[in-house]
């Protein structure tokens, strides 16, 4: 495994922490900071596709997460039938 990838998964593990209980609209505004620092770490015209990647990452770890969030109960059963498109 890369050592990005531990890195990764460890700050992702502390983030978790902070940020469970949250309300969706204070975990937005921290990943759209987040996200926003990301895009802008990259040159110019790099960034419109690492944008394009990111989203893509991210619909398709969401029925993951639902499905992780569901077994906890933590959202209902029926959050899994729904898809990103």
């Amino acid at each position: 495994m890369s050592e990005f990838i531990i890195v990764g998964q460890s700050l992702i593990s502390d983030m978790k922490q902070y940020l469970k209980g949250q309300p969706p609209e204070v975990i937005g505004i921290v990943l759209t900071e987040l996200s926003a620092t990301f895009l802008a770490s990259y040159a110019p015209e790099l960034r419109a596709e690492q944008c394009e990647l990111l989203c893509k990452a991210i619909k398709e770890l969401t029925p993951v997460i639902v499905s992780e969030m569901v077994e906890c109960g933590i959202v209902p059963d029926d959050w899994s039938n729904v898809t990103l498109h």
